[in-house]
This record gives structure tokens, C-alpha cells and sequence, in this order.
């Protein structure tokens, strides 16, 4: 009676859904109709940007027609938020065509057009969707950290309109603006709720099902607490997924079973046809196969109707594996033919190669293993076509055909394919390596989050103090000098002096604190300069300590002459050289704390790490700003001049935010890989207009590191744009021949 009642809801649904698809269908050709008859305009690019965004699925020019034209005008009439939408447009049509790299180009530059807009909800939806088109292009790591960096600037903007609402409480703001604030607040969450999806979907096709039990969760309690019923199911039936592939079997059944009851209230037929789907593959999995096969006819009963033929290949390939699974072979192939006819029809790749895939189990379970090599091989060939996201699944295959080469008695070729298979297991541990890097950056970043505006206006108050108790500190100096000792020539310069010295001292340590600070992590270039310049450093130290602090020592000894004096001066006058000689006490621990500094042979502590670790701890012990050092497979050492040449690299970077980009945090990112090197520096400052830069070239620091890329044959990529950061990325080549130890 239940699967009665869900097949009577299913045919409601499909009526409504078909209605719903013609009326969308019409409302597109109104607008194409409207576009043609229209004079050049905002309106007509914000038209043709629509057409665009409606027909964004469709695989073939239309698209790109429509989102060209948009953007073609929209740079004739120099509007920037219709040709940023353009770019979106672009982006998507090449996503959905399978060209990654150039869906990539398009989105970063609707990126760099909504960062100088500061369209926050803009940028959040272009990071979503960049995310989308790293991974399907296999590049995991810059796709989590695309998602990241989306949620971020989800929850900049949601501080921003929190801001505003507690305004709101106190000002006076009209009904409406109030009622705008809270609109844009429930935007932004469910923004958040798809980022948190992404991320829990994508981490969950890798592997990584810990991390993505946690966004998925995160995802289905925002979405729950936004009363978002429409998205909800498909993160609960991801959920359910995720379970059951932590075989937590009873728990996945009750979450897709959930997920199924708010798909028919929200009459989605091609996401409750998934539900049957997901809910036969946990019945299968726990051989309750007369279970398994009733949902899955479920499935393609809805498929059937709708003419989803992606979806009947799904159908086709879940029940071949199903009477596989019941050793009903005959049963098996024929759904496994049909799967792989409709498949070939359509060019759906992923259903051909689980077909091939699926072929060659079979024909190894009937001890044909020879038959069953070219259907693994078509397999594999048919992930060379499609994309490069099922890692696991390819490697799987790669592994069948070296077993199967073995059991035929062809070592040889075994060998081969077992090669490939560990080589791209190694890679999806690399992979896996670093998203679980970037995840615990990310949970750091996010847990000190709440502390940095307290800790920044602490020290820039903090700043601010010091430097005016020094000015006024120099000041009484001089007086509380020229009071005392003017009829004393000789001992009047000698004072004079020790002012002066104190001036010089104090106004280093207040104005020039950053040029000290990128002096004392100075890399020397070979191991003959390291040696000359500590015996220099150390000579000037040992004169600063002896020929200086005894001079201090002198201006203290000639001021104690005058203690005795004290108490018949005013009060005033007391206070006045009583400040002075403090003063002077901490310029004798300033000069002690430098000589030591000197002498103490830091550059002792050679080697790439070393330094970096050198270079992370002095920058951050000056309260300047935050920074994340984070390097990955660094223990075996690189060529002396390669160390020394990515450390200026990552020096003169350093010294660009430390300089321009008034960033609160810095992330430094040295990784070694097969290959080549990968060094990231990313900083959350002012950031820069990229498009500007890129036409101009302006800017000595960045120039120079581009230079020093290149002699390297280095590949360098910067991501900025104005209140957004910087990001640069570098790949270094490197080969075994050249490590030094």
C-alpha cells in the first residue's frame, strides 16, 4: 500500500513538473523575442544575461550565443555588474560542456569585477561555482580551498548585515529597509548551506568521509533551521550516501527514507528518482535484493516517463551488479548491453565506463579473464575522455586488469597496470594530504577568527602609546640635558651624544620596524657570506656592547652626580629627570637586547625549513600580524642555490604584505610533490586591482618575483582583487638528481 501511494505522488509530480518545464520553456522565447527587438542597453545585457542564465544546462552554443552577445555589449557600455554576469554565463556554459580550464578563466574574472563591485553575494556564488570547476578538472585542493574562501566571505558579509540590523534596532530605519537587511541575511545563509553541501559532496567523492559527514551536517542544520525544504532532501540523501559508505547501514536507510518524504512534498522527480536509487544500492549492499530491485524499477519507472537516459543507464548498471551479486549472470549481461547502447547514444561517459567496468566483473566471475581485459581497457579509456574526478573508482580498474594480466600468466603487462595503479593511488594520498592540510588551516583560521579585531585594536592602541610616551620621552630628555649640564662643555657632549644615541635607537625601533624586521630574516646567498657576515655581525655587536653601553654607562653614572640633588628641585623638575633616567635605562637594555641579537649566530640554522621557521616566528613576535607556516614531504633538502633562490622568492612576497597589504593574517604553504614544488603565500589585506596590474605591470616586488619564477622555470598565478587579499601560487620542477643533503 506505501509503494502504491509513493507511485500515485510520483505521477502528480511528473505532471506538475512538465507543466512547470513548458511554462519555463515559453517564458525564455517571450524573452529571446524581446531581446531582439531591443535598442542597446542595460536592460538588454541584464535580458540576455537571463536568457543565458535559463538555458545554462544545455549542451550545445546557445549559451554561449546569448552570454557573448551580453557580455560584447556590456563592454561597449562600460557596465561593470552586467559584464561580471556575463562572465558567469560563460563560465557556466564551458562547465557544462566539459571544458574546465576554460570555464575557470571566465569565473576568475567575474570575480575580479564583483571584488571591485564589493558584490558580496556575487562572490560567494562565483567561489561556489570555481569550486565546481576545480574538481571536475581534478584540482581537489584549489577546489576546497575555493569553497573556503567562499564561506569566508559569506560570513564577512553576514557580520556586515548583523551590523546593520543591530543599527536598525537603535536608528531609524523604515519597515521595509529592515525587512531588506533580514532578506539578505536568509540569502546569505542559504549561500552558506550550498557552499557547506559542496564541500561535503566533494570531500565524500574523495574519500575524506570524516570531513564530509561534518559540512554535510553543517549543511542539513542550516538548511532545517531556514526552513529550506526545497534543498534540504538532496543534502540529507548526501548524508545518506555518506553513511552508508561508513557501513552504518540503519542510519543511511532512515536519512534517504527522509530525504524521499520532503522530495514528494516538493515534487522533484529527478531527485526522488535518485532516492529509490540511493535507497536500493543500501538494500543491495545488505543482500535484501528483492528490496533493491523494487527501488531501482522505481527509479526508472520516473526515468522512463521524463526520457532520462542518463538515469536509465544508472538503472541498468545498479540491477547488473545486482543479479551479478546473485551469481544470475544471463540476467546481468543483458542489463549491462542495454545499459552500455543507451550510454554510447548519448556519449554518457561515466555510465560507459561502470558498464566496461561491470562487464569485465562478470566476465572474470565466469573465468574468462582474457574476455574481461579490453572491457576493463574501455573502461579506463572512457575516464581519459570524460574528466578526471573518479580517481578511486579508476584506480580500482587499474588494478582488475593487472590481476587479470596475472591470472594469464602476461607479468609483464600486469606489472605495467600495477604501476599505473599505485602511481595514482599515490596521488589520490597526496590529494587527500593536502585537503586534510587545508581543512586544519581552515578550522585555525576559523577558531581565531573571533579573537582578531580585539587582538588588532590591541595592538594598534598598544602602537599608538608607545610611540607617543618615546616622543615625549625624548623631549624631557633634551630638556632635563640642556638644564643641567650647560656650563659643562665636556660633559655637556658627552650627554649630547648619548641623547642623540637614544634618539637614533628609539626612532629605529618606532618608524622602521618592517625594514628591521625584513633585514633580520635576510637569507644569506652561500655558505663563504653566511661565515664573513657572522664575524661581522659579531664585531659590530661586541663595539655596540662595549663602546656604546659604555657610554650609556657614563650618561648614568654622570646623572646619579645629581641625585643628591632632587629633593630641593620642584616637583615638576623631579618627575622630569626622573622620566629621563628611565629612559636612558631602557636605551642600555635596547642596545644589550641588539648586541646580543648580533652575536648570537642565527644564520648558523641553514636550510630551507630552518629559515622559514626563522623567518614565521620573527614576523609573528612582532604582534604585526598572524602567520600560518605550513610545509608538507620537506625532509630531504633541495640544491643549495634552488633553497636559496624560493626563500628570496618567498621573501620578497613576505615583504610586499608586510609592506602594501595591511593583512591582519598571512598563510605561508611550501609543499613538495613528485615533480615539483608548490609554495603559496596568501594574505587577507587590501589586495589590488589584478586587471590593472596585469595591463600595467606595475610594481618593482612583484616584478622581481616573477623574474626570479622564470629563471627557476617556475609558474607563477595571482588571485587579488581590491579588500579581498592576495593569493600567489608557484610550481617549481624538481628532479631527484638535485637534492642536497
Amino acid at each position: 500500500m506505501k509503494y502504491k501511494h509513493i507511485f500515485v505522488l510520483a505521477l502528480v509530480l511528473l505532471t506538475f513538473t512538465s507543466s512547470i518545464c513548458l511554462s519555463a520553456s515559453t517564458a525564455v522565447d517571450r524573452m529571446i523575442r524581446s531581446a531582439q527587438s531591443m535598442e542597446d542597453s542595460k536592460h538588454k545585457v541584464d535580458t540576455l544575461n537571463e536568457i543565458a542564465w535559463l538555458l545554462r544546462k544545455k549542451r550545445d552554443t546557445t549559451v554561449f550565443k546569448y552570454a557573448r552577445l551580453a557580455n560584447q555589449l556590456a563592454d561597449r557600455l562600460n557596465y561593470e555588474v552586467g559584464l561580471g554576469d556575463s562572465y558567469v554565463r560563460l563560465g557556466l556554459h564551458y562547465f557544462y560542456n566539459n571544458r574546465y580550464i576554460l570555464s575557470i578563466e571566465e569565473l576568475k574574472k567575474a570575480l575580479g569585477l564583483r571584488k571591485e563591485l564589493e558584490d558580496y553575494p556575487g562572490i560567494v556564488s562565483v567561489y561556489l561555482n570555481l569550486g565546481n570547476a576545480y574538481f571536475e578538472n581534478g584540482e581537489f585542493q584549489w577546489s576546497f580551498l575555493q569553497y573556503k574562501k567562499g564561506l569566508q566571505a559569506a560570513k564577512d558579509y553576514q557580520e556586515q548585515l548583523n551590523e546593520q540590523m543591530q543599527s536598525a534596532e537603535t536608528s531609524f530605519f523604515s519597515d521595509d529597509e529592515k525587512k531588506a537587511l533580514e532578506k539578505e541575511l536568509i540569502k546569505i545563509e542559504k549561500k552558506k548551506a550550498k557552499l557547506y553541501s559542496a564541500l561535503g559532496g566533494k570531500y565524500s567523492r574523495t574519500g575524506i568521509l570524516d570531513s564530509a559527514f561534518v559540512y554535510i551536517q553543517n549543511s542539513i542544520e542550516l538548511r532545517t533551521a531556514l526552513e529550506d525544504y526545497r534543498n534540504l532532501p538532496r543534502s540529507l540523501m548526501e548524508l545518506g550516501i555518506i553513511q552508508k559508505r561508513k557501513k552504518n547501514y540503519e542510519n543511511a536507510l532512515n536519512t534517504l527514507n527522509e530525504a524521499t518524504d520532503y522530495t514528494i512534498r516538493q515534487s522533484d522527480s529527478s531527485l526522488l528518482a535518485k532516492c529509490f536509487l540511493n535507497i536500493g544500492n543500501v538494500h543491495q549492499e545488505i543482500e535484501q535484493y528483492d528490496s533493491a530491485y523494487h527501488y531501482y524499477q522505481r527509479a526508472n519507472e520516473i526515468y522512463e516517463r521524463t526520457g532520462r537516459k542518463m538515469g536509465m543507464v544508472i538503472y541498468h548498471n545498479n540491477s547488473a551488479q545486482l543479479y551479478m551479486a546473485q551469481e544470475k549472470y544471463e540476467q546481468a549481461k543483458s542489463h549491462l548491453d542495454e545499459s552500455l547502447a543507451i550510454a554510447h547514444s548519448i556519449n554518457d561517459f561515466s555510465g560507459i565506463r561502470y558498464a566496461e567496468s561491470l562487464m569485465g566483473d562478470l566476465l572474470t566471475a565466469l573465468g574468462n579473464q582474457r574476455q574481461a581485459i579490453p572491457h576493463f581497457q574501455r573502461a579506463i579509456e572512457a575516464y581519459v575522455e570524460d574528466d578526471k574526478v573518479d580517481v578511486l573508482l579508476r584506480a580500482a580498474t587499474l588494478q582488475k586488469i593487472a590481476s587479470s594480466y596475472q591470472s594469464i600468466g602476461n607479468y609483464k603487462e600486469a606489472n605495467n597496470y600495477l604501476s599505473r595503479h599505485v602511481e595514482l593511488e599515490n596521488q589520490i594520498e597526496t590529494s587527500n594530504q593536502r585537503a586534510t592540510d587545508l581543512e586544519l588551516l581552515y578550522e585555525k583560521e576559523r577558531a581565531t577568527a573571533a579573537q582578531r579585531d580585539r587582538v588588532e585594536a590591541e595592538l594598534a592602541s598598544k602602537e599608538l602609546f608607545t610611540r607617543g610616551v618615546v616622543i615625549i620621552a625624548l623631549l624631557i630628555v633634551g630638556i632635563v640635558l640642556l638644564l643641567y649640564f650647560y656650563n659643562a662643555q665636556k660633559r655637556g657632549r658627552q650627554l649630547a651624544d648619548g641623547a642623540r644615541l637614544i634618539a637614533e635607537q628609539k626612532e629605529k625601533l618606532s618608524q622602521q620596524k618592517i625594514n628591521e624586521l625584513l633585514n633580520d630574516i635576510e637569507l644569506s646567498s652561500s655558505y663563504a657570506q653566511i661565515e664573513g657576515e657572522m664575524t661581522e655581525r659579531k664585531r659590530i655587536g661586541k663595539d655596540l656592547h662595549d663602546r656604546v653601553g659604555s657610554m650609556l654607562t657614563t650618561v648614568n653614572l654622570m646623572l646619579s652626580a645629581y641625585r643628591k640633588g632632587l629633593p630641593e628641585l620642584p616637583p615638576k623638575k623631579r618627575k622630569q629627570f626622573s622620566e629621563a633616567n628611565e629612559v636612558l635605562m631602557e636605551a642600555n637594555e635596547e642596545v644589550r637586547r641588539i648586541s646580543h641579537n648580533l652575536h648570537d649566530g642565527k644564520l648558523e640554522k641553514y636550510g630551507l625549513v630552518n629559515q622559514m621557521e626563522e623567518m614565521a616566528n620573527r614576523i609573528e613576535s612582532t604582534g604585526f600580524i598572524k602567520v600560518h607556516l605550513s610545509t608538507h614531504n620537506m625532509a630531504e633538502r633541495l640544491e643549495l642555490k634552488k633553497e636559496v633562490a624560493i626563500y628570496r622568492i618567498i621573501q620578497e612576497l613576505v615583504g610586499n604584505v608586510l609592506k602594501h597589504a595591511h593583512a591582519s593574517s598571512l598563510t605561508i604553504q611550501i609543499n613538495r610533490f613528485k615533480d615539483r614544488i608548490n609554495v603559496m603565500v596568501e594574505d587577507d589585506g587590501k589586495g589590488f586591482n589584478q586587471k590593472d596590474w596585469e595591463n600595467n605591470k606595475s610594481g618593482i616586488g612583484l616584478n622581481n618575483v616573477f623574474k626570479r619564477v622564470q629563471g627557476l622555470s617556475g609558474h607563477i598565478t595571482v588571485d587579488s582583487g581590491k579588500g579581498a587579499g592576495t593569493s600567489v601560487s608557484i610550481d617549481f620542477p624538481i628532479t631527484k638528481d638535485v637534492m642536497h643533503s
